[in-house]
């Protein structure tokens, strides 16, 4: 029996409302899914430099902004280009309503000083900023020191022609179980015998170790050789090496709590690590770690003296070091 031209247009008409039922249903669902899942709450972590509002700005744009799902999974992992400091910006759905941005920014290792103006630099020599010297410390920089520096030994009692040699018992104490090096203090570069390991002891704290911890030291770099500075490129020196060995010196430099005035490098990348009238002779970018220990352990015997403590060859198999003490 053949279909009647009502019953074509009874399906036809099913259809239709099939259709719209279904069209209703997907309205009804995209707009609970966009109501559901709207942003109502960020949490910005990470953040140093930068605002909470501004990181926001940084990623929530464009028509995923405002959904935590479609957020976390259409900008999971954002890269931050031409903006200093920034490196890059997780997004993660916390709950329903709530996304965490987690910013990781580029960590400054150093800064050099170019033009009246310092400029510093991430583990690879990009410069991320640049800040103007006030007068007055361009002032006080240029004014000579020798005198003030010979007047502040004379305040803490120490006598500027006191014995050159320092007995091998005035180490101080380690952390742990280990022994500290006293060193043995010599004129000029008359030859020393081997210094023994001392037992520890208690040791008042010296002026070249700051009392609290530092955090987040950037050194002052000098020695490194270029023509021109540019924020957002990189210092154009010969041995681009050279930046891993700031990185990793200043990572030491921050977990022994030992800043120095100035770390410098010479024309063949040889370290020296300055503390007012002390030059810490580092030598190569080898066994730092080693070096630097023992240095916080050595540097508060320094106090009141001016000179070079040699750490080039130090590995911890040495039985002595040795302190070249300036000739008043």
């Amino acid at each position: 029996m053949g279909t009647t031209t009502f019953e074509k247009k009874l399906g036809r008409h099913h259809r239709k409302i099939i259709l719209l039922v279904l069209a209703a249903l997907l309205l009804m669902g995209i707009f609970v899914f966009l109501f559901l899942f709207r942003v109502t709450t960020i949490n910005v972590t990470g953040n140093v430099h930068y605002t909470n509002e501004e990181i926001e700005d940084m990623v929530l744009t464009g028509p995923f902004a405002h959904n935590t799902l479609l957020a976390s999974m259409f900008k999971k992992q954002v890269k931050v280009e031409n903006v200093a400091f920034m490196d890059s910006i997780s997004v993660e759905m916390t709950d329903w309503n709530t996304l965490r941005l987690d910013v990781s920014e580029k960590a400054v290792v150093g800064c050099v000083v170019y033009e009246n103006a310092y400029y510093y630099f991430d583990k690879d020599g990009i410069v991320l900023e640049k800040t103007d010297i006030p007068d007055e410390e361009t002032a006080a920089e240029s004014t000579p020191a020798a005198e003030d520096d010979a007047a502040d030994t004379d305040a803490t009692g120490t006598d500027p022609s006191q014995d050159a040699s320092m007995s091998a018992t005035d180490g101080v104490g380690a952390t742990g179980d280990s022994k500290v090096l006293a060193p043995q203090v010599v004129e000029d570069d008359e030859s020393v015998a081997a210094v023994t390991p001392v037992e520890d002891e208690t040791s008042e704290t010296a002026s070249v170790v700051p009392e609290e911890a530092v955090e987040n030291y950037v050194p002052i770099v000098e020695g490194l050789v270029f023509e021109s500075v540019a924020v957002g490129n990189a210092l154009p020196v010969a041995d681009s090496s050279v930046f891993n060995t700031i990185n990793s010196l200043t990572k030491m430099i921050n977990k022994n709590n030992i800043p120095p005035d100035v770390v410098t490098f010479d024309e063949e990348n040889n370290l020296t690590l300055t503390y007012g009238t002390v030059r810490v002779a580092l030598g190569a970018d080898e066994n730092l770690e080693r070096k630097l220990q023992e240095l916080s352990a050595i540097l508060p015997q320094m106090d009141g003296l001016s000179g070079v403590l040699h750490l080039e060859h130090f590995d911890g198999t040495q039985n002595g070091v040795v302190f070249d003490k300036d000739i008043q």
